[in-house]
This record gives structure tokens, C-alpha cells and sequence, in this order.
């Protein structure tokens, strides 16, 4: 044997010695001319495993990473499509595609309420007012007779439904009028001319300016559409 080998078997031989508690050097068997082996010391045994605590049963969950990327969106494959390419009809024929128009319901329009205006009903009713009025001589003279000419007219869209009278006053301040008519019905667009003459003293004396006055229908006989011009007054002078 080699002095490798005797090495070999040198150390196996004090493992087992090792093994199995005892301490007995073993010699290997050295061939003439050659050196013995060295042998290992007393080395200490081979540390053996104590009794180290058990590992933590409560260790927290591995960290989970907070900016980890959202999972991928699953994809959409089209099936394909059922119409074969055209590349696949028969001779002569050909691919076409039709667009069919549905009619929609017509909504039904609401009725509507509409109002129209009308003018305003204009009621036929007289309308009575002084058409003319003159005095001769003018100025008059309160030592002479004058006459008076007084017209009447109906200028409203209906007849006057009766009679009324027509008054005039030598001054608008007497006492009472110096001429007085019963006038019948006017019908519409129509009048009449009233006439009278007064003798001297009709005026008290002479007047610088004095109002003499024509009334229609004083007493409020007739309804009119207008009773503001039933009274017609004018200033005059008497000698």
C-alpha cells in the first residue's frame, strides 16, 4: 500500500473509533523503509445540534407590493366572420349587401287652442250734438229783437228711440232758456234745423262778454255713445 492510501485508512478507522466511543489508537501497518502515518490528534467531536428554538409561528405575511401593476385586461378575439370571402363563390357570383330602411312611428301632433281677437262690439247708439249755431244780428243789440238758428244732428249709428228737446239760453247764468223745441226721433246720420225769434229785452242791458248756451237733450232722455257734446256754449258781446 501507498502512503495515500494508509492515510485513508488511518483516518476512517479513527472516525469510527469516534463513532463508537472508544479511544483506542489503531496503527496502520507501515511497510519497511517507510514513515508512519501521522495520526490525528485528539480533535473534539463534531459540534452537534442543540436544541435551537423552533422557528416563529406568527412571522408576517411576505409584503405584498402596494404599486404592483393591475392584471392585464382580458382581450377580445371577433369570431370570424360566416360570409365567405369572395374569393370563395363560385364563378358568377358576387357579395352584395342590402340596407333595409324601418319606418318610424309618426308622432300624432297635440291640438293646439288658439285664440283670435276680435275687434270690440260697437253697440248702435245716437249721438246727438250742435251742428250750428247763429245769432242775427251778431253782436246782438239788447234793445232789438234777434234770431236765432240752431242745427241739431245725429251723428251716431242708430235712431234716437224717442223725442227730446233742444233748450237755448241767452245767458249761460239765467234763470231760465229763452227758446225751447221738442225735437222727434233723428235717425241715424240725420238733423234738423230749430228756429226762433226774441224780441228786444231779451238781454237785461249790454254785456261786454256774456256766454249763451245751447243744451240737447237736457234731461238725459236719449242714451248716447257720447254725452260729453250735448252742451254747446259761446261767448258773445250784447250792445
Amino acid at each position: 500500500m501507498n502512503k495515500t492510501a494508509l492515510q485513508i485508512v488511518a483516518l476512517v478507522s479513527g472516525l469510527l473509533l469516534l463513532a463508537c466511543g472508544t479511544t483506542t489508537a489503531v496503527t496502520p501497518t507501515v511497510p519497511p523503509g517507510e514513515a508512519p502515518p501521522a495520526l490525528p490528534t485528539d480533535a473534539p467531536p463534531a459540534a452537534l445540534p442543540t436544541d435551537a428554538p423552533p422557528a416563529p409561528t406568527d412571522a408576517p405575511p411576505p409584503a405584498v407590493p402596494t404599486d404592483a401593476p393591475p392584471p392585464a385586461e382580458p382581450t377580445f378575439t371577433p369570431e370570424p366572420s360566416t360570409v365567405p370571402p369572395t374569393a370563395q363563390l363560385k364563378p358568377g357570383l358576387q357579395l352584395t349587401r342590402k340596407l333595409i330602411l324601418v319606418p318610424t312611428a309618426t308622432p300624432t301632433p297635440k291640438p293646439q287652442l288658439v285664440i283670435t281677437a276680435r275687434p270690440p262690439i260697437k253697440l248702435k247708439l245716437p249721438d246727438l250734438y250742435v251742428s250750428e249755431f247763429q245769432l242775427t244780428p251778431n253782436p246782438p243789440n239788447h234793445t232789438q229783437s234777434v234770431h236765432v238758428r240752431i242745427g241739431v244732428y245725429n251723428k251716431g249709428n242708430a235712431a234716437t228711440a224717442g223725442s227730446f228737446k233742444v233748450e237755448w239760453w241767452a245767458g249761460s247764468n239765467y234763470p231760465g232758456p229763452a227758446c225751447m223745441w221738442t225735437v222727434d226721433a233723428l235717425p241715424a246720420n240725420g238733423g234738423q234745423i230749430l228756429q226762433c225769434d226774441k224780441d228786444a229785452g231779451t238781454w237785461a242791458s249790454g254785456y261786454a262778454k256774456i256766454t249763451t248756451q245751447v243744451r240737447i237733450d237736457p234731461g238725459d232722455a236719449i242714451s248716447e255713445s257720447d254725452e260729453g257734446n250735448n252742451v254747446h256754449g259761446v261767448e258773445i258781446s250784447v250792445k
